[in-house]
């Protein structure tokens, strides 16, 4: 079976969404998305925080706190990713 990350960058590939690999590639920006859909506290801040915790246990250096950059990032993302994704995850079950 396909791991997520994988099969993010798999559909964005299929619907010729195009991104830059940075920390806000569309993986992260999918799980940030449903954490904080999920979460009680669920401000862009919180979402850029726990992306951070993360970060900061692979010993990678912390983005900015702005939240302004995952924003953007999220807004960007075609439906046409979560309508894929949603399938997937169903077959999957």
């Amino acid at each position: 079976m396909l791991r997520p990350m994988q099969r993010v960058e798999d559909i964005c590939h299929e619907i010729g969404y195009a991104f830059r690999k940075t920390a806000y590639r569309p993986m992260n920006v999918v799980w940030m998305f449903i954490l904080q859909l999920l979460s009680h506290d669920s401000d862009c801040s919180t979402a850029v925080t726990r992306l951070n915790s993360l970060r900061a246990s692979d010993g990678q250096r912390p983005l900015s706190a702005d939240n302004s950059a995952y924003c953007k990032a999220r807004k960007r993302l075609p439906k046409e990713l979560f309508t894929r994704l949603l399938g997937w995850s169903a077959d999957a079950c």
